[in-house]
């Protein structure tokens, strides 16, 4: 995946995984990346916080996908 963009930062790292399933439904390719995932999870706070990641390319589409005006967990675009 070349350029990645992180469209959804979340605090559940059960519900990044459906997200990443849902863009998945849709053919777009995503990675789940957050302290949370490793040996020594951290999931408390802002460091608990679990992000999803998909090619810049895909970004607006996945944001669609999401419908990311209601949710407070994604990124905007920088």
């Amino acid at each position: 995946m070349s350029d990645p963009i992180c469209v959804a930062r979340v605090t559940d790292v059960n519900e990044a995984w459906i997200i990443s399933a849902r863009l998945k439904a849709f053919g777009i390719r995503s990675r789940v990346h957050g302290d949370a995932l490793g040996p020594y999870a951290v999931t408390v706070g802002a460091m608990g916080a679990t992000q999803v990641w998909v090619a810049c390319s895909d970004a607006e589409a996945a944001r669609d996908i999401l419908d990311v005006s209601d949710q407070e967990a994604v990124l905007e675009a920088e």
